[in-house]
């Protein structure tokens, strides 16, 4: 059975009840879903079997957006006959679990913006996506694609826990070094990314595509520390008391995106309770437990503001009084677990809250009294962790699981904190989903025997590294740990052959750091590799620095990221090494790069990539066999995967530069065939293939940026060699008078004028940060 015949034999056998060859066929296409998808067989189907086959949780697909891809592609395969069916088939692709990206491109879709059903059930989901409870939800996600895991934070350190394995990941340390305040913290998911509002007018945000975190200050949003967050209907809200003039008065805030600002939502008397459970749902922001400013004593009293009528309204008390409480609302239900009761006693106990009956409810109690911990819901199981358990005077590590069958709570796991930072470190949590890429990428939390994690990555090593055999055995393990860290001990008894080793050409590092077979633990290991070279001969090798470090182009097409390099590869049993252009292409749901095409076809360094509707363009630069920049142009089409020559440029260009806007692609400066640097720019006209000079730059420069912005032509950055600095002018295009004006300087330091060379795109900026960004040039005091 393969992938071309497995479809017409599972039909087969189901005609005919054969079991087992059903059982084996349907598994076979279940597991190579991806690639039967593309067979003639499967785009023959009728919409009836293709829609059992997508509609299934077994497939296996590297990401939802696959099957989005598969669909189109059935489609296409007959488009007059099988449009009309294609937004009943849509509803079976799991949007939900597609990226926000993702679906932004999906939009614009031809299949998608032509049917009003299909463009409000994809608009739906971005909606959707926002929202602060993956389990409200209206889809699952399919076996294996269920990249959901719990993120516990506190003091510096994170780490994610993936139930459906029972294990940790390490997560980047946060920025903030101080130790978390618990009572003021407030943890969220918003918009696929963790947000952190902590004390001392600081957040922290942390993106689980690109796995890092970054810092804001609440200076931007006016922000309070003792504020409470929650998101209602994709938006976020908070909630504080405010004292003016000696009046009360509990304020909500919205933040608004577009301006980046909280502004106020709604102000009224209505008491706000200190030490409350904020908890967002439906059209609602409920308000449960605490004390007011009058009382020291918690109380029961539980309220909710619907946001859509904007009023308070009282509902049922909970079954106990509770501060410092916390909880989660799932499915028409509010669970609120611990926290401590009027007598300052902490508590085990639990309790839900019925939407529709407004009635609360005592379920099974914790196994830890704790408060000021987090409830998270995640494949329809309740998870509570953190926080303190005061009856210790310690934090609380320990992770429970609400076991509904047996209706009882079990400590399911424990946060991997080391035993000497135990009583220090206090933790919050959400849900939060990750891409596969960065959950593979990430490192166990809780480490293997040291000796078998040695042996491991002595193996993968000597796996990966296949051309050394020439090298003695004596130095063979400095090699590696050469390669593998970038830098290695030189003894007296390696010390000449470590230099034989940093003693290669630049051609030859060339060839070594181009691999793709090489192994390192992360890519600036390579980077501290040709930096060490670089260091071995510093006067000699800084000008091929460059050469080595510029490799990977990146650009981005249809809203993709793609990437055009040449690599190096040695055929076994065969002298030499072949080179290729290899095009990746960028898979934001399981964020690694996915080679997309390889070819023979000649990749020139020093080139201008460009990106411009389906085509990839390579302009100019010089290929590895000559030392001349030539004036060859040629496009890649990413649709068909393939690569065609458009006519040569009016100019030989290495280091040239250049964007595209409304079927013209414009490229100005880089050095010519004798390495003189240029002022002239050239347009290409897409429709009629033909590239026509026009007015000059008025600086000479080389790897600057262009970009359009208002439909206006801008030139910034690179160097100019010929007065071998870096050039910080900012030129535009006049088009009505035909030539560049220098409209500006990057407003460097004179000092730093000679080092620092810049480059530049356009960003949308919200008003908000805009306005609170200082001013680069000051005025006069």
């Amino acid at each position: 059975m393969c992938a071309t015949n497995c479809i017409s034999t599972f039909y087969f056998a189901e005609k005919y009840d054969c079991e087992e060859l059903v059982s084996d066929s349907k598994s076979f296409i279940h597991e190579n879903f991806a690639s039967v998808a593309v067979m003639d067989e499967f785009l023959s189907l009728e919409a009836k079997e293709v829609e059992r086959w997508i509609s299934s949780d077994e497939i296996v697909v590297e990401t939802e957006a696959d099957v989005f891809q598969i669909l189109q592609k059935w489609v296409e395969h007959d488009k007059s006959e099988r449009k009309a069916g294609f937004e009943e088939l849509l509803r079976h692709v799991r949007l939900d679990f597609v990226s926000r990206d993702y679906l932004l491109n999906v939009v614009t879709n031809e299949l998608v913006r032509d049917n009003a059903g299909c463009l409000r059930l994809v608009s739906d989901t971005i909606k959707q996506t926002t929202f602060s409870s993956d389990d409200n939800l209206s889809q699952s996600p399919r076996k294996g694609l269920d990249t959901r895991a719990i993120v516990a934070c506190g003091e510096e350190y994170a780490f994610c826990y993936v139930p459906q394995k029972d294990e940790w990941k390490g997560l980047p340390n946060r920025l903030a070094k101080k130790r978390l305040n618990i009572l003021s913290a407030n943890m969220i998911r918003f918009r696929d990314q963790l947000f952190m509002f902590h004390s001392l007018g600081q957040a922290e945000r942390y993106d689980p595509v690109f796995n890092g975190w970054s810092s804001f200050s609440f200076g931007i949003f006016s922000f309070k520390v003792q504020d409470k967050v929650t998101v209602i209907g994709g938006e976020l809200f908070s909630i504080d008391e405010t004292v003016r003039k000696k009046n009360t008065t509990t304020t909500i805030e919205k933040f608004h995106v577009e301006s980046c600002s909280w502004q106020e939502f709604h102000s009224s008397p209505q008491c706000y309770r200190k030490k409350s459970c904020v908890i967002g749902s439906g059209n609602f922001l409920y308000l449960l437990g605490g004390r007011s400013r009058h009382r020291s004593q918690y109380v029961a009293k539980a309220d909710r503001f619907d946001i859509m009528e904007k009023k308070w309204e009282e509902i049922t008390e909970m079954q106990q009084a509770r501060g410092g409480a916390f909880g989660v609302a799932t499915q028409e239900k509010i669970f609120v677990a611990g926290g401590a009761n009027e007598e300052s006693i902490v508590l085990k106990t639990c309790e839900v809250y019925n939407v529709s009956t407004n009635e609360w409810q005592l379920i099974a109690n914790l196994n830890v009294c704790r408060t000021h911990g987090s409830m998270v819901c995640l494949g329809g199981r309740l998870y509570v962790q953190g926080g303190f358990d005061q009856t210790k005077k310690k934090p609380e590590h320990s992770v429970e699981c609400y076991d509904s069958t047996q209706c009882k709570w079990i400590v399911k796991t424990t946060i991997p904190v080391e035993e000497d930072c135990k009583k220090k470190h206090a933790f919050k949590g959400c849900v939060l989903k990750f891409s596969q890429g960065v959950l593979d990428y990430l490192d166990d939390a809780i480490e293997e025997d040291e000796e078998d994690e040695e042996d491991e990555r002595q193996k993968k090593n000597c796996e990966g590294i296949v051309r050394l055999e020439e090298i003695s055995g004596s130095v063979m393990e400095d090699v590696l740990e050469f390669i593998y860290t970038g830098t290695v001990e030189v003894t007296e008894e390696n010390a000449e052959e470590q230099g034989l080793c940093l003693g290669l050409e630049a051609k030859e590092v060339e060839r070594w750091i181009s691999s793709d077979e090489i192994v390192v633990k992360t890519e600036a290991n390579v980077f501290q590799i040709a930096q060490k070279w670089v260091e071995h001969n510093k006067t000699e090798r800084r000008a091929a620095f460059k050469e080595l470090l510029c490799h990977d182009k990146v650009t981005v097409i249809g809203g993709e990221l793609f990437s055009i390099d040449e690599t190096f590869k040695r055929p076994k049993g065969v002298e030499g090494t072949t080179k290729t252009t290899t095009i990746q292409k960028f898979l934001v749901e399981s964020c690694p790069w996915q080679k997309l095409h390889s070819s023979p076809q000649c990749y020139r360094k020093e080139s201008c990539l460009i990106g411009y509707s389906n085509f990839l363009y390579l302009l100019v630069g010089r290929s590895s066999h000559t030392s001349q920049y030539v004036a060859k142009a040629d496009r890649f089409d990413i649709t068909k995967k393939k690569w065609e020559e458009i006519t040569e440029m009016q100019q030989a260009r290495g280091g040239a530069f250049g964007m595209a806007t409304q079927g013209n692609i414009f490229v100005p400066g880089g050095a010519d065939e004798e390495n003189t640097v240029l002022k002239t720019c050239e347009v290409y006209n897409v429709a009629t293939n033909e590239w026509q000079l026009f007015a000059n730059l008025n600086v000479y420069r080389t790897h600057g940026s262009m970009v359009c912005l208002g439909e206006i032509l801008y030139v910034l950055g690179g160097l100019d060699q010929t007065k071998k600095k870096a050039e910080h002018s900012v030129e535009c295009y006049q088009s009505k008078q035909g030539k560049w004006i220098v409209k500006t300087t990057i407003p460097v330091e004179e000092d730093w004028r000679k080092k620092y060379a810049f480059k530049g795109c356009v960003l949308k900026f919200s008003r908000g940060v805009l306005d609170y960004l200082d001013d680069v040039i000051e005025e006069d005091y």
